[in-house]
């Protein structure tokens, strides 16, 4: 059963320019079904804490009773909560990224990860679809994006985090419009950036 359920493990490094001497994160993924799942989540939480990990990244897709529960044990267990949501599903296209309409609706996700208890929202797939033309002007609207999240969040005193595809992490993405060094980095002062 377990073989089933979608499990990515992966440890979040915190980047010093960033955060200062902050203690570094470990985490794991889980989708929303895996944390739903009490008889998993209890099984999980228990290697978890004998691992030394210290987060979970949990997809926030719906509200529902049994997140809700098991977000609150996952916290009595002294595990950070990041909320995993995802923007633009496989990446956007201009008309999504320019919509205030669509952002609206994407925060009223980030404000019902809040209400369960999310200690720090992360914003995934936060780019263009990589079929899209390649424009310097890309990055600069993904840039719009994540300041409109960002000052939103810092109101309520939530870090952000941001997943980044790795091919930006080479340089600037024309296409998808991340650029990790000029725009992200140094524009935006994130709290953590996950390849």
């Amino acid at each position: 059963m377990l073989k089933k359920i979608l499990l990515i493990i992966f440890c979040v490094f915190l980047s010093s320019s960033v955060l200062a001497e902050e203690p570094t994160s470990k985490g794991i993924y889980l989708n929303q079904s895996s944390l739903e799942n009490l008889e998993f989540l209890k099984n999980i939480i228990t290697k978890s804490k004998e691992a030394g990990i210290n987060t979970f990244v949990v997809d926030f897709r719906y509200p529902s009773e049994h997140y809700q529960e098991n977000i609150n044990l996952v916290k009595q267990n002294g595990i950070k909560y990041v909320a995993r949501i995802v923007m633009f599903p496989g990446g956007g296209n201009n008309s999504q990224i320019s919509s205030l309409a669509y952002r609206q609706k994407k925060y009223k996700l980030v404000e019902g990860a809040i209400n369960a208890g999310a200690d720090e929202i992360q914003l995934d797939y936060i780019r263009f679809d990589s079929k899209q033309p390649a424009s310097k002007q890309n990055a600069k609207k993904i840039l719009q994006v994540i300041k409109w999240f960002k000052d939103k969040l810092a109101k309520k005193q939530i870090p952000l985090q941001l997943d980044v595809f790795g091919i930006s992490c080479f340089g600037e993405s024309l296409n998808i419009g991340q650029n990790l060094v000029t725009s992200l980095m140094r524009n935006m002062q994130l709290d953590h950036i996950t390849q």
